[in-house]
């Protein structure tokens, strides 16, 4: 185990106290976690979501070990200007943030204008007392909030302002569901906030559901991106380890608009609309 994983910790370390990163462009962030919410909260988020879809509200109070890998990625000097062709991405969004560790380390980093990190809405408070405990180590032209997402709910993909430029993810699939793929529904969720010129970068765990990242791999590679690279060899070389990935999706096939059917010229006196 590397010395910086985070499942060695005891439980004070990995579900209570600060998580602070040391970030590879040199500089910090604090990431406050919270315990895990109690029955009666986890019993009130099944009025919009079933159990497996709350599960972020219970998994997401603490910094998972590919919530860091990626930290280090996208403040890694320069690797976010080369995904962009050495350009500067002016708008990004974070997926299932949890703590909103990732967009903190991107807000520190400079490389990205606007940030949006979203989650189920009871992450909402922590995600923002994060935001405000770090503005400090933010540029001062970053804009950075948060907001509520369910994937693939279709009020809450309107709200926002898509497509971005940069979209963020780690440890996004992390169980088997047969009744309602999550694959199938972060595909959609990728789709629908996705542009032209869109990069998504996501830090996958391969312990928890090494199945379902392999079919999500796949799958987007079939139905919604030209490219679906694992370029695991861009994480900085004390963070890779066997049990994580991390995938570059690129050029979204963007779905065409049915060609509406010409009427078929008829004699005078008659005139047919199929």
């Amino acid at each position: 185990m590397a010395w910086w994983q985070r499942s060695y910790l005891g439980y004070e370390g990995r579900f209570k106290d600060d998580c602070v990163l040391e970030l590879a462009n040199g500089k910090q962030v604090q990431v406050g976690q919270a315990p895990c919410p109690d029955k009666k909260k986890k019993k009130a988020n099944k009025d919009e979501q079933t159990d497996k879809e709350a599960d972020p509200v219970l998994s997401g109070t603490t910094v998972w070990d590919c919530a860091v890998v990626l930290a280090q990625c996208v403040t890694k000097p320069d690797l976010i200007s080369e995904l962009f062709q050495h350009s500067k991405p002016e708008t990004c969004i974070e997926l299932g943030a949890g703590t909103g560790a990732v967009s903190l380390a991107c807000a520190a980093s400079g490389a990205v204008d606007s940030i949006t990190i979203t989650d189920l809405g009871g992450m909402m408070p922590l995600i923002q007392k994060n935001i405000d405990a770090n503005q400090s180590s933010f540029g001062s032209n970053v804009i950075i909030q948060c907001q509520p997402l369910r994937w693939a709910d279709k009020t809450d993909l309107a709200s926002l302002q898509g497509p971005y430029d940069l979209i963020l993810g780690s440890d996004l699939i992390y169980y088997n569901d047969e009744e309602r793929s999550i694959v199938n529904i972060l595909i959609e969720t990728l789709s629908a906030l996705s542009g032209p010129h869109t990069v998504v970068l996501l830090a996958l765990s391969q312990v928890h559901a090494p199945s379902e990242v392999e079919r999500f791999k796949h799958r987007s590679a079939e139905v919604a991106f030209e490219e679906v690279s694992d370029v695991s060899y861009l994480i900085p070389e004390e963070y890779r380890t066997d049990e994580s990935v991390l995938l570059l999706l690129k050029g979204p096939k963007l779905k065409q608009k049915k060609k509406r059917k010409r009427p078929v010229e008829q004699p005078m006196g008659r005139l047919n609309l199929e």
